[in-house]
């Protein structure tokens, strides 16, 4: 007979105090490194057949004190073939020290370069990531958006030209920009000052109709109303839209020489090491309030090198503070997956109604306007990778805190009362587990006094000893639960569906497979 295989030597809860490592030790990937040189104290010392490749040193793999194979390895410690090669070459005492990218100089190619660089600050400060090697575009920001009020910004900076004189920006409007230049320094109404030079130019075009000369003079800032120390001056009869008079004034401004062209721009964001960067979704979830007021603050401050470099540090805090909630959303995730008994984990949202009966996405023109509106509510418990879908009738119940205990007593009720006869690993290890995590949206029926009354019962009763309320940063608490969610209303929703059972139906040709697929439920509130 031959050698036990690796699986053979281990069983579920070793696996899992194996992995426990990753949520208990901070920088795990050392202490793997120098456990594995104690194994292996001659892997830094050259190989005799091969002395010239340091890679080719035999490492061998061990978990605790048994000897296992590298693809197990992998596996029981969730690591990928890049992240094992990293270990293995740090036992070897091996840094591999990626090359610095060169580009060969050209007029064309020095541009490209630039958007290289532009693209490496952008997303260094502004892509949120959910693991390594993932990372997400913002979602609030479009392509021609960037160009005028991210790159621009970036380009003058780095070129040091922030505070040249006007002249050096050809094809503007150099009374523009003399009128601009003091606005560094001023308060004054940027409205105002275009509402004079609208007035300056209705005063010309009216002596080009006399047929009198035109003076050729400077722009008189102490006459402009935009100064606080003169009084407003009239307004015209009718008012001009100052809007596109100020963007195309901008634009006028941004025509500098050597300045890249928007094509050059995205032919740089197509370079291969921005290939971890998932392109930009569509969804029309609303905006982070924050992170639109500080947008806000950037446009207007793009003149002002010193305010713009304050509001850009506040919104890198604002993007480290949603990257951490992202983070610490993956870890709990994680750790109720592989030690369920450390905590139970459950995130749920809301979605919008829907009514039955329901012909489609695109309903039949002829038929009534009439439905019966319900409401589904996405439950997930990341442990079990159980997915469930309450629904309630729209217009029966006020959706408030006595729906959201409803719904928890009962998911909590089967999570402890269940037999253990039968039940896997994951199932008794949340039965007995004392610690309890919720994750919800920032919404009233998810945070009040009623729901928090509700909790502080189920530690009064022993159910749970601890229980945590995650709310992750407003606009940012989108999760799991929002992909379920498409597929619920856009993908399932494009069925007929009479009645709420014919929906259930066709969950079958939505989701494929059991373990996906979620399991519908009523709920009446009593």
């Amino acid at each position: 007979m031959g050698l036990p295989r690796c699986y053979h030597k281990f069983c579920f809860n070793d696996i899992r105090a194996l992995r426990a490592e990753k949520y208990t030790v901070l920088d795990w990937i050392t202490s793997i490194v120098h456990r594995l040189e104690l194994k292996n104290p001659l892997a830094k010392l050259a190989n005799p057949a091969n002395p010239a490749n340091p890679a080719t040193r035999t490492i061998e793999y061990y978990l605790g004190e048994t000897h296992v194979c590298r693809r197990f390895f992998e596996v029981c410690l969730c690591l990928s073939k890049r992240l094992t090669d990293k270990i293995s070459n740090r036992v070897r005492g091996i840094e591999i020290v990626s090359p610095p990218r060169t580009i060969p100089y050209n007029p064309k190619t020095l541009k490209v370069s630039q958007g290289i660089s532009f693209w490496l600050y952008f997303f260094g400060a502004q892509a949120q990531s959910s693991a390594p090697g993932h990372r997400h575009f913002p979602v609030n920001m479009s392509y021609y958006y960037i160009y005028l009020n991210e790159f621009w910004p970036w380009w003058k900076t780095h070129r040091g030209d922030w505070n040249a004189s006007p002249s050096s920006a050809p094809s503007a409007d150099q009374r523009l920009a003399k009128a601009i230049s003091p606005l560094l320094n001023s308060a004054s109404s940027i409205q105002s000052l275009f509402r004079d030079l609208c007035n300056r130019n209705q005063v010309q075009e009216d002596r080009k109709h006399e047929d009198e000369p035109e003076a050729e003079e400077e722009f008189d800032w102490s006459s402009s109303p935009a100064n606080p120390a003169n009084p407003a001056r009239g307004q015209p009869d009718q008012e001009p839209d100052y809007t596109a008079q100020a963007n195309s004034s901008v634009l006028a401004l941004q025509r500098e020489p050597d300045f890249p062209s928007y094509t050059t721009l995205m032919r740089a964001r197509k370079d291969p090491q921005f290939n971890d960067v998932k392109p930009r979704p569509k969804h029309f979830n609303c905006r982070c309030p924050t992170h639109a007021a500080l947008m806000a603050k950037i446009e207007l401050a793009k003149t002002n090198p010193r305010e713009k470099e304050e509001y850009d540090m506040q919104m890198r805090v604002h993007h480290q503070e949603c990257k951490f909630w992202r983070s610490l959303e993956a870890q709990l995730q994680n750790q109720a997956k592989d030690s369920p008994e450390l905590g139970t984990v459950l995130s749920y949202d809301d979605t919008s109604a829907i009514g039955f009966p329901r012909m489609t996405n695109r309903p039949v023109k002829s038929m009534p306007n009439d439905r019966v509106m319900m409401t589904p509510l996405n439950l997930t418990n990341h442990g079990t990778g159980e997915n469930v879908y309450f629904y309630d009738f729209k217009n029966k119940w006020v959706h408030g805190s006595d729906r959201m205990c409803t719904i928890l007593y009962h998911v909590l009720h089967r999570i402890k009362t269940r037999p253990d006869e039968g039940l896997g690993n994951q199932d008794i290890g949340q039965k007995y587990s004392k610690k309890l995590y919720l994750m919800a949206d920032n919404a009233t029926p998810n945070k009040n006094n009623t729901l928090f009354s509700f909790l502080s019962e189920l530690v009064m009763r022993g159910w749970y000893q601890e229980v945590q309320l995650l709310y992750g940063p407003v606009g940012h608490t989108h999760n799991g639960n929002d992909a379920v969610h498409y597929i619920h209303n856009q993908i399932c929703g494009n069925f007929d569906s009479i009645t709420p059972a014919e929906l259930f139906q066709n969950y079958v040709h939505t989701w494929r497979t059991e373990t996906t697929r979620p399991q519908p439920v009523i709920v009446e509130c009593q």
